[in-house]
């Protein structure tokens, strides 16, 4: 059986959360072979190539360009399913996740443009302006907060094997190789950001679990817009989690409560940044606390910040990013410490 989280009140379309990790997804063989998923990589960067010709190096309109392609992916990729037969449930997450890497180099090829048009649309008073821009925006977050989801199940599903793991492997290359050929070092750096956020989520959900929480997946509008990377409930308890990625195999790992909101005044971009997300988290967890209650559902919804980047916990994750290791001390670390005081707990562990 799934997991699932009290259902969402008043907004249908949250009406239950799938656990990220579940038997079902633990395969131990994995039938997919790397010639499938090279024949997909070989149309996409085929494809792309043949955008970059036509236009002879001048402004790409990578939207127009690929939603006139999308005809043809869509009858290439039920070529590719014909032609290797069977094809199973993680094998759709994993086809689409790799599908849909080409639309995240599109969108990283958009954002820029349109956060210079939504200052253009705040420095003139363009309100209605400014609205219709952050729509547009918040419709590419949405859409990479759907693609790190697909990465993240699939990464799940994988990691159980060496053949999995390797698959993994082949995926970032592929996704490192398209953002080196066709992204600027700017829109290179997004690309990194995107892919630390899967690293990320994998990090959190495999701390949380050991701690004992049951993790569920956030919907990509919670993500996007919410700040809602996860859900971890433990007994009555569940955490609105916020992750703050990391970089690099080494981990190092804080987190805390959000009770206050945070002043922005007086703060470098980076910062501000960050005070606003922790106040767009406090804000929606009392929202998400509130609702359930008032529906009947005994339970508390705290805003949690996990920082896994500036801490002093140190773990380490693996060159896939599938898999964490915990030093046998963990348990006793500061970061369990800090957060059972915070939160409660200690003695359902494994």
């Amino acid at each position: 059986m799934m997991g699932e989280l009290t259902p969402m009140p008043h907004e249908s379309e949250y009406d239950k959360y799938e656990k990220v990790f579940t038997p079902e997804r633990r395969m131990e063989t994995f039938e997919i072979e790397e010639e499938r998923l090279e024949t997909v990589g070989q149309i996409m960067r085929d494809d792309i190539a043949q955008i970059w010709r036509e236009h002879g190096g001048k402004e790409v309109d990578w939207q127009g360009a690929f939603k006139k392609m999308q005809p043809k992916h869509r009858e290439e990729y039920k070529g590719i399913q014909e032609r290797f037969g069977k094809v199973l449930a993680v094998e759709k997450d994993l086809l689409s996740a790799f599908w849909q890497m080409w639309q995240m180099m599109v969108q990283f090829k958009l954002r820029p443009g349109l956060e210079a048009k939504r200052i253009r649309m705040v420095d003139s008073d363009n309100e209605e302006g400014r609205k219709d821009v952050e729509g547009d925006i918040n419709e590419l977050n949405i859409r990479s907060a759907d693609w790190q989801a697909k990465m993240v199940n699939t990464t799940f599903a994988l990691r159980e094997s060496e053949k999995g793991k390797n698959m993994i492997r082949f995926l970032w290359q592929h996704f490192d190789d398209l953002a080196s050929n066709y992204l600027s070092p700017g829109e290179r750096r997004e690309a990194r950001g995107l892919k630390n956020g899967v690293r990320g989520a994998i990090a959190a959900i495999d701390i949380f679990e050991r701690l004992g929480f049951e993790v569920y997946s956030s919907y990509p509008k919670q993500d996007a817009l919410k700040k809602v990377d996860l859900w971890a409930k433990r007994g009555k308890m569940i955490l609105a989690l916020q992750i703050k990625s990391h970089d690099r195999e080494k981990i190092a790992v804080s987190g805390e409560v959000i009770r206050h909101y945070q002043p922005t005044e007086n703060l470098d971009e980076l910062k501000k940044k960050e005070a606003k997300q922790k106040n767009t988290l406090l804000t929606n967890a009392r929202e998400y606390d509130i609702n359930w209650r008032q529906a009947g559902h005994d339970c508390i919804v705290l805003p949690y910040w996990l920082d896994l980047a500036g801490g002093f916990t140190r773990l380490h994750q693996d060159e896939t990013g599938a898999v964490v290791d915990f030093p046998d001390d963990f348990l006793q670390s500061e970061f369990v410490k800090s957060l059972y005081q915070e939160v409660g707990g200690g003695a359902d562990v494994h």
